[in-house]
C-alpha cells in the first residue's frame, strides 16, 4: 500500500505534493514489512513540504495524520530534515511536527510502550536503527532545535522543560513495564535504562532522580518487582553513565536500606560502581549534606567488610596526608572526618587482622602529631577528636588517650554522627510475601483501567453534535510568508494565484524585517522581482513589483546594483525590464540619499502614470530653473538656512550603479539599437546616469563621474530625436551641479568649450522648443558657473 504512495510521490511528473492522493492514506497502518516505504514516503514529503503546499488548513491537519504516527524512527527523519532547513516557513513546521510528536497527549508515551512490549522486534523501527543512534537523536534535540531557532526556541524545547516532559514519559513507561513482569510477559528495559543515563550525564541528573529514581525507589519499600526494575536500571548503564544515576540514590536516599534495594551487591561485579563508592565520591568529591557519607559508607559496611575496609583505609590515609592537608580546603576535610565518624560506628564489629590494627594505629598517631601542630582551631579540634575515637577502638587494651578537645561547632557534628544509629539493612521482601498485597494492587489495576477508559471516552468526538456552518462566509485561509524564502518561493509559484498575490504585496514587509541578513538574499530576490510576469493580471503589478526592487537596492545596494546593470545589456531581455532596472536605479538612488538626511517625506511629484526617473529629472530641472530665478532677485534679509549634518550613504556605491551602465552600450553583441529605433531606452538611459550623478553631488567620485559622461554624451549630441537631446541638456546641467567648479575649469575645460557652441547650436537651429529653453538654461549655468570661478 505504501509502495503505491512511494512510486506517485517519486514520479518526475510531480513537482509537488499530490494532497488528493495522500488523503487516501490518513489513517492507514504501517505494518513491519511497509515500514521503510512508510519513512521514504515522510521523508519526501518533508522534503516538499513548503508554504506554498500547506497554505490551506485542511493540508496541515492531513500532514499531521500522516507524519505523526506512533513510529519512532520518524524522529531522527525529521531533525535530519530540520537541521538542514534554512529560516523558512518549512523550518518552523517542522518544528511544529517535533512537538507535536513528542508532547501530544500519550503519543510518545504509546510509542515508548511499543518498544516494551515489542522488545528487540518493536515494530517501531528500532530494529533497523541502532539504539544510540535513537538516543542520541532524543538527547540532542533541545540543541538542535536551539541552533535553528537561535531566540525563538519554543519554552517547551528549553532543556529543563523537555527532559522533565522526557523523564515523565519515561517514568510512566516503568509502570507498564512492572504490570508486563507482574503478567510473566517480555519486556525491554535496557533501552530506557541507557536513555536516562545519557540524561544524567548530560547535567540533568536532578530530574532523572525526581521523575525517574525516586518513584521507583518509594515503591521498592514492599515490592521486590520494583527493587528488580530499579537495579536493572543500573546495572543496563554504560561505565560513562552511572555515575549520574547512583549519586542522586546515595544523596537523596533516607537510608542505606534504600540503596541496597537498587544496587544490591552491584560493587562486586562492577569495578566502575566499586571505584566510585570506595575511591571517587570519598577522596575527589565532597558534599555539603552529611547524608551522602552516612548512606554511603553504611550501605558499604551491610554489603561487604572487604569494601568497608578498602573505603575506611582509603579515607585513613586521605585525613592523614599533612602535604595534602595544607593545600586542601577545610570542607572537604571535614567531609574525610564525617566519613571516618560513620565509619568508626561499623569499626565496632568489624574483626580486624592485628596487621590491619597495627598499620591504622600507626597512621593515626602519625596524623595527630600533625594535628596538634595546626594553627587553625577548627582542623585541630576536629583531627584530635577523630584520632582519639579512632585509636579508643583499635587500641582496648592499656590506659585510653585523653586529651582536651574544644567543642566547637564541627567537633559537636562529629559527635553526633558517632553517636547516631548504626543502621542495618533488612533482608529482602520475598515473592510469597509479595502476594498478600496482590488483592490491593489488583484493584489499583482495576481503577488504572478505568480511569484509561474514561480518558478514551473523553477523546471520543462520535457523540459530539456538528456545528451548523451553512451560513458560515468562506475566508481566507491563506497565510502571510514571514521568511524571505517562503517569499521568493511564493513569487516564482505560477500555479497558486492567491498564494502569488499575497507574497508580492509582503515582499516590501519582509524585505523590511529582515534587512540585517538580507545580503544573503539578495542576489536571488532581485532576480525573482525582475524576472517576475504578471500571470495572473494582478491589481497595482508594476508599482508593487517596482517598490520592492527600489527596497532591496536601498538595503543591499552594491550586490543589487551589480546584478541590474548587468542584466541592462544582456540578450533576450524585452525593453520593459531594461526601463524597469534604469527606473529602480534611479529611484533607489534618491532613496538612499533621502534617507542619509533622514527625510521621510514623500516625493509628491512621483506618481504611477509617469515613468519615475523621468520625473525625478524633471523635479531637478524645475530645481534648475528656480535656482537661476532666485539669483537674480534681489532679496532685502533671508531666514538662516540650517545647514545639514549627514553622510551621504549613496556615494561609497555610485560608481556601482553608474559606470556599468555606459560600459558595453557600443558592443557589436547587444540586440538593440540605443542610436536607431530603440531612441527611447538611450533618452530614459542618460536621464537616469544624470540622476545617479546628482546623487553623489560634490563628492571625489563626480569628478570621473562626470568626464565619463561628457565623454558618453559626445556620441549622441546630433540625435535626431529631441527626446535625447533634451535628456541630454539635462545631464550637461547635472554635471556642472555636481561635479566640483575647480575640477570643470581645470580638466575638463575643453569639453565645457565644445558643448558650449553645440548650446549655441541648439538655440539657433533647433526645431524642438523644449530643447532651446533647456539648451539657453544650461548657457546661463555655465555662465554662472565661470563667473563664480572669477570672482
Amino acid at each position: 500500500m505504501w509502495s503505491t504512495l512511494l512510486s506517485k510521490l517519486s514520479s518526475a511528473s510531480i513537482t509537488g505534493i499530490p494532497w488528493d492522493y495522500v488523503e487516501e492514506f490518513k489513517f492507514t497502518l504501517v505494518t513491519d514489512s511497509q515500514e521503510d516505504d512508510y519513512l521514504n514516503c515522510c521523508r519526501i514529503i518533508l522534503h516538499k513540504m513548503d508554504q506554498s503546499s500547506l497554505i490551506v488548513k485542511d493540508c496541515e491537519s492531513l500532514l499531521d495524520n500522516l507524519i505523526l504516527k506512533r513510529r519512532l524512527n520518524l524522529l531522527p527523519i525529521i531533525c535530519g530534515q530540520l537541521t538542514s532547513s534554512d529560516e523558512s516557513y518549512r523550518r518552523d513546521k517542522l518544528l511544529d511536527l517535533l512537538v507535536k510528536f513528542i508532547f501530544s497527549r500519550k503519543h510518545f508515551t504509546q510509542t515508548f510502550e511499543l518498544i516494551v512490549e515489542n522488545g528487540l522486534t518493536s515494530n517501531c523501527g528500532l530494529s533497523k536503527l541502532a539504539d544510540d543512534e535513537m538516543i542520541r537523536c532524543l538527547i540532542n534535540l533541545p540543541s538542535i532545535v536551539a541552533n535553528k531557532m537561535k531566540l525563538t526556541i519554543p519554552q517547551s524545547m528549553i532543556p529543563i522543560n523537555y527532559f522533565s516532559h522526557l523523564c515523565s514519559i519515561i517514568s510512566n513507561v516503568f509502570g507498564k513495564i512492572y504490570k508486563r513482569i507482574r503478567l510473566n510477559c517480555d519486556c525491554r528495559i535496557d533501552f530506557f535504562s541507557s536513555l536516562i543515563g545519557r540524561i544524567s550525564s548530560s547535567g540533568y541528573s536532578d530530574i532523572v532522580w525526581e521523575k525517574v529514581t525516586s518513584p521507583i525507589l518509594t515503591k521498592c519499600s514492599k515490592d521486590f518487582i520494583w527493587r528488580r526494575i530499579g537495579h536493572k536500571l543500573i546495572i543496563s548503564q554504560n561505565d560513562r553513565n552511572i555515575e549520574g544515576i547512583i549519586r542522586p540514590l546515595i544523596m537523596f536516599a533516607s537510608d542505606p536500606n534504600q540503596i541496597k534495594w537498587i544496587l544490591q551487591n552491584s560493587p562486586s561485579s562492577s569495578q566502575k560502581i566499586s571505584y566510585l563508592l570506595t575511591e571517587k565520591f570519598i577522596l575527589n568529591n565532597y558534599y555539603d549534606k552529611h547524608s551522602f557519607v552516612i548512606n554511603l559508607i553504611g550501605y558499604l559496611a551491610n554489603i561487604s567488610t572487604d569494601l568497608f575496609i578498602k573505603t575506611f583505609d582509603n579515607l585513613l590515609s586521605a585525613w592523614s596526608n599533612g602535604v595534602a592537608l595544607k593545600h586542601r580546603p577545610f570542607d572537604q576535610q571535614f567531609y574525610l572526618c564525617c566519613g571516618l565518624a560513620v565509619s568508626a560506628k561499623y569499626l565496632k564489629s568489624v574483626d580486624l587482622t592485628k596487621q590491619q590494627r597495627d598499620k591504622f594505629t600507626n597512621c593515626i598517631i602519625y596524623a595527630m602529631q600533625i594535628y596538634l601542630s595546626s594553627v587553625l582551631p577548627e582542623t585541630r579540634f576536629t583531627g584530635l577528636y577523630i584520632g582519639q575515637t579512632l585509636l579508643a577502638l583499635l587500641k582496648t587494651d592499656g590506659p585510653q588517650l585523653e586529651l582536651e578537645i574544644e567543642k566547637v561547632p564541627e567537633v559537636i557534628t562529629l559527635m553526633e554522627i558517632y553517636g547516631s544509629e548504626i543502621y542495618t539493612i533488612k533482608p529482602e521482601v520475598s515473592e510469597e510475601e509479595d502476594n498478600q498485597s496482590s488483592e490491593l494492587e489488583k484493584i489499583e489495576s482495576s481503577m488504572d483501567n478505568l480511569t484509561t477508559a474514561d480518558e478514551e471516552d473523553d477523546d471520543d468526538d462520535d457523540d459530539l453534535v456538528p456545528y451548523d456552518l451553512s451560513n458560515d462566509v468562506k475566508v481566507d485561509q491563506t497565510k502571510k510568508p514571514i521568511y524571505m524564502v517562503d517569499c521568493i518561493s511564493g513569487l516564482r509559484d505560477n500555479e497558486n494565484a492567491d498564494w502569488h498575490e499575497i507574497c508580492l504585496k509582503s515582499v516590501i514587509e519582509i524585505i523590511e524585517k529582515n534587512k540585517s541578513m538580507i545580503e544573503d538574499y539578495a542576489e536571488e530576490l532581485a532576480v525573482s522581482l525582475l524576472n517576475l510576469q504578471d500571470t495572473f493580471e494582478l491589481p497595482d503589478f508594476v508599482p508593487i513589483r517596482r517598490d520592492a526592487m527600489v527596497k532591496l537596492l536601498t538595503y543591499s545596494p552594491k550586490t543589487v546594483s551589480n546584478y541590474l546593470t548587468g542584466q541592462f545589456y544582456e540578450n533576450n531581455l524585452v525593453i520593459e525590464r531594461r526601463l524597469l532596472i534604469l527606473e529602480t536605479l534611479a529611484m533607489a538612488s534618491q532613496e538612499i540619499v533621502k534617507s542619509s538626511s533622514n527625510q521621510t517625506e514623500n516625493n509628491p511629484m512621483i506618481t504611477k502614470m509617469i515613468p519615475n526617473d523621468i520625473v525625478i529629472a524633471e523635479s531637478k530641472w524645475k530645481t534648475i530653473v528656480e535656482d537661476r530665478v532666485m539669483r537674480n532677485t534681489k532679496i532685502i534679509s533671508k531666514p538662516r538656512e540650517k545647514a545639514k549634518n549627514y553622510t551621504n550613504q549613496f556615494i561609497p556605491v555610485a560608481g556601482h550603479f553608474f559606470f556599468p551602465l555606459m560600459k558595453n552600450h557600443d558592443s557589436q553583441t547587444i540586440t538593440f539599437n540605443l542610436s536607431g529605433e530603440d531612441y527611447y531606452l538611450l533618452g530614459r538611459l542618460l536621464y537616469t546616469l544624470g540622476i545617479i550623478l546628482e546623487s553623489a553631488s560634490q563628492s571625489p567620485i563626480t569628478r570621473r563621474m562626470g568626464k565619463s559622461l561628457i565623454d558618453f554624451l559626445w556620441a549622441f549630441r546630433y540625435h535626431i530625436e529631441s527626446f535625447v537631446r533634451q535628456a541630454i541638456i539635462f545631464c550637461l546641467c547635472m554635471i556642472f551641479i555636481s561635479v566640483p567648479k575647480a575640477y570643470l575649469l581645470d580638466y575638463m575645460q575643453s569639453d565645457l568649450i565644445e558643448f558650449q557652441k553645440w548650446l549655441l547650436d541648439v538655440t539657433e537651429k533647433d526645431s524642438d522648443k523644449d530643447c532651446i529653453e533647456r539648451a539657453l538654461n544650461a548657457l546661463f549655468l555655465m555662465k554662472q558657473l565661470i563667473e563664480s570661478e572669477e570672482l
